[in-house]
Order: structure tokens, then C-alpha cells, then sequence
């Protein structure tokens, strides 16, 4: 199972090529529109302009899905980031017995922070 950073990072790098693969359909559907108007296919030309802005609504929806991905990814790196820092503080201070302090800060970060990348020792529970 991914840590939520990569499964953050997978969720970006995934709907940056969803963005890139509809910016080139609306493109498409844009050449298509103008030939049908060209062609005086009026009829057709109504109905893709409608499938046209159909699109554009959707590439908004995934630009704003995007965004979203992009600041979850910066969290759980952040995230990642403390809970590295945090590792090594635990490796470094810990002797067998924690402060009571320590131990709430500890048992704080992991709280605030859902699952981490280490686990507390069985003595902190």
C-alpha cells in the first residue's frame, strides 16, 4: 500500500495527463467545429459547439481536481517531511523510558497526523 505522499504524488501525476489529453480533445473537437460551419452543417455545428463547451467545463472541473491534488501532495510531503524529523528525534532520544512530556508530544504529532511513518513503542500506549 502507497504512503499517502506517493499515492498524493500518482493522483497528480495522473490528472496532469488527464488535463494535457483533454486540452488536446478540445483542440479537436474545435477543428471540428469550424470545418462543420465551413461545410454549412449548421445542424451539427450547434450540437458540437454544445459537446465544445461540454468539454471546456470539464478540462475547469479537472484543472480545479488538479489544484486540489497539488496541495494534498504538498501536505503529505510536509507531512512526511515532520514525521522524518520526528523519527530521527525518537531514534536519538530514545533510551527506554520517555519524559511524559515527550511522550504526549509524540502521541500528539501521531493524532494530528493520522498514521506515521514509524510506529510508537508498545510503552507509550
Amino acid at each position: 500500500m502507497p504512503s499517502p505522499a506517493e499515492a498524493a504524488k500518482n493522483t497528480v501525476e495522473l490528472g496532469k495527463r488527464h488535463i494535457i489529453d483533454q486540452r488536446f480533445r478540445i483542440e479537436r473537437q474545435r477543428k471540428l467545429v469550424a470545418e462543420l460551419k465551413r461545410d454549412a452543417h449548421q445542424d451539427c455545428a450547434v450540437k458540437a459547439v454544445r459537446t465544445l463547451s461540454d468539454m471546456e467545463k470539464m478540462l475547469a472541473q479537472m484543472e480545479a481536481d488538479y489544484a486540489g491534488a497539488q496541495e494534498r501532495l504538498a501536505q503529505a510531503t510536509q507531512t512526511r517531511r515532520a514525521c522524518d524529523r520526528l523519527s530521527a528525534t525518537l531514534q536519538c532520544k530514545w533510551r527506554g523510558n520517555a519524559t511524559a512530556g515527550f511522550r504526549e508530544t509524540l502521541l500528539r504529532f501521531q493524532n494530528e497526523n493520522g498514521s506515521c511513518c514509524f510506529d510508537l513503542p508498545s510503552s507509550f500506549a
